[in-house]
């Protein structure tokens, strides 16, 4: 649905086709049309890396695991769809809120680093790490566009991707408050989720001005790790960054269960706690793993 609104906008995004045969045959073919790689997704049922097939090397895919993979797809009654699969510079994000009035304002655009599909690591502003500001202003524009013929009310987001070419793309939206803005709570006068109320109830929108530099680190269940009450493991954090855990009853893997932030006013402060950041994130892993 997303990928239909994107055209209909004039959007950019990545070419896509949604798939409905899978025989051996039209998988082959399929791979043929897309030689430098693809990514297959299903179009419901998907997060967090779930619901997503990336093919890097098409000459070397087993056709069998592209079928099983659809067909798992098509039993979640989801269509499933082939992307090309974009050689990204930079994988960018930018949250935004519109109002019941259609008062909007953005938040800076930031850059995201993901890990097995799923977002370990937020750090902005992009254009303070060397991104020129029209890129900044053209993925508000487009969160502006998305936002004002959708009619949509509240703090949302979009994943972008920066090109090798110099193109920006819409890789998905998320109409709702999103990972990529949890910096907000501590890098903002007004986070994200503030803003989605003040929105909601028609109240003027909030500053969305952040410190110079800011960070925001998810904590994710250790792969073949399933426990419950992780809490208890969790390493002393400094008083400069800022623990948020969200007292999930068990640990799964790769599971979201708490995110950090920190926020500095040079870029020698922000690499210092982001340091930190990582080794606590680490120390606390290792503790879990060995059931500390």
């Amino acid at each position: 649905s997303q990928k239909k609104i994107f055209e209909l906008l004039h959007l950019p995004q990545a070419s896509y086709e949604v798939l409905k045969e899978v025989s051996d045959e039209n998988l082959k073919a399929l791979l043929n049309r897309h030689p430098t790689g693809l990514v297959l997704k299903w179009s419901r049922m998907g997060y967090d890396g779930k619901g997503v097939f990336i093919v890097s090397s098409p000459a070397q895919v087993n056709v069998g695991d592209l079928k099983k993979f659809i067909e798992e797809g098509q039993r979640k009654s989801a269509l499933v769809y082939a992307e090309d699969k974009v050689p990204f510079e930079h994988e960018l994000a930018i949250v935004a809120v519109r109002s019941v009035s259609g008062e909007f304002k953005h938040y800076p655009l930031v850059f995201s680093k993901q890990e097995n599909g799923i977002c370990k690591k937020v750090w902005g502003p992009a254009t303070n790490f060397g991104l020129l500001l029209e890129l900044e202003q053209k993925a508000a524009a487009m969160a502006r566009q998305l936002a004002e013929n959708l009619d949509l009310v509240g703090s949302f987001a979009l994943e972008l991707f920066y090109t090798k070419t110099g193109e920006l793309l819409i890789n998905e939206a998320a109409p709702r408050v999103h990972n990529s803005g949890h910096y907000t709570q501590d890098a903002c006068e007004c986070s994200q989720f503030e803003n989605h109320w003040r929105a909601l109830l028609d109240l003027p929108l909030g500053d969305t001005k952040t410190t110079p530099y800011f960070a925001m680190l998810n904590l994710l269940g250790p792969e073949g790790l399933s426990k419950k009450d992780g809490i208890h493991s969790l390493p002393q954090v400094s008083n400069d960054i800022a623990l948020h855990w969200y007292e999930k009853s068990e640990i799964r893997p790769r599971r979201k269960l708490g995110h950090l932030n920190l926020v500095a006013d040079s870029l020698e402060e922000f690499q210092r706690k982001l340091s930190r950041m990582e080794i606590f994130d680490q120390t606390w892993m290792k503790g879990l793993k060995s059931g500390i």
